[in-house]
């Protein structure tokens, strides 16, 4: 199981980091009531709905095992918990890299905590915090969202906002989406180089042969011999419409389409005129 470090983060800042990562998800967890060293909860997500079960070893060690429920059976155990908490998930790229996610609690209050997962302990513990980060409750139960379903959300705390934060957030922000520019331009050059053709010293792209005459044609007509299939048909059509269907002020009589024209527009004549 990884290691996490957990921190709270201004409610306007939040608000901004949300917006600079625009994929959040929104979770359910429901608790069980707590057992010593065991803790069992049911998480439902967009995609899929697990039973999970955290145990802690004699060294103190936690690991995590996960069972997929069928969405239906994980709402039933939803409402029979002891505790539920919901939260808006969205993941968080650092620079530093790592798996980041900033969860928005909305059950009973509001907290915007920004979680990061490590590898190992020592890999956490080499961790050096952005100076956008607020204060750090990895150590403290009552930010676990364990406590929060079961207990509730910790007493009102106000996370302080510095102008120093925002700076170091906006920074940030900066550096990563320069960073996107450049790697989307990497990508785009061998595309760019592989749709490129080279071009002829007389000035006209040779025309390769085909073994359709009808296509061959084509290639060679000039831009106003060049027709879409079908264009003929569709201006005869219009035409006989033209003919057909006049506005009050030009003719009261209406001309009925030759029989060829009525074939096409799927117009057929009555039996009694197809006879005389």
């Amino acid at each position: 199981m990884k290691t996490e470090r957990r921190f709270l983060i201004a409610p306007s800042l939040a608000r901004l980091v949300r917006r600079d990562h625009s994929s959040s998800e929104r979770i359910a967890e429901g608790y069980f009531a707590a057992r010593p060293g065991r803790t069992q909860l049911v998480r439902i997500e967009a995609a899929k709905c697990h039973l999970v079960l955290i145990s802690t070893g004699s060294t103190g060690a936690e690991a995590e095992n996960e069972t997929e429920l069928p969405r239906s059976q994980a709402e039933a155990l939803l409402e029979v918990c002891a505790g539920t908490v919901g939260f808006v998930r969205t993941p968080v790229r650092l620079e530093s890299g790592g798996e980041a996610y900033l969860d928005r609690l909305v059950t009973s209050g509001r907290l915007d905590l920004l979680t990061i997962a490590f590898d190992s302990p020592s890999e956490a513990q080499g961790f050096s915090a952005p100076a956008w980060f607020g204060r750090e409750v990895s150590e403290e139960p009552a930010y676990e969202k364990r406590s929060i379903a079961l207990e509730g959300l910790p007493s009102g705390e106000q996370v302080p906002l510095s102008g120093a934060m925002l700076d170091a957030y906006l920074d940030a922000s900066e550096s990563r989406m320069r960073a996107d520019r450049l790697l989307s331009r990497a990508d785009q050059a061998p595309a760019d180089q592989a749709i490129s053709r080279p071009t002829s010293t007389s000035g006209t792209s040779p025309v390769e042969p085909s073994a359709d005459p009808d296509q061959s044609e084509a290639a060679h007509a000039t831009p106003a011999q060049a027709r879409p299939v079908g264009g003929d048909r569709l201006n005869g059509m219009a035409a006989v419409l033209a003919r057909t269907v006049r506005t009050p002020n030009e003719s009261t009589h209406l001309e009925r389409p030759s029989v060829s024209a009525s074939e096409r527009l799927g117009w057929r004549a009555k039996q009694s005129e197809q006879q005389a």
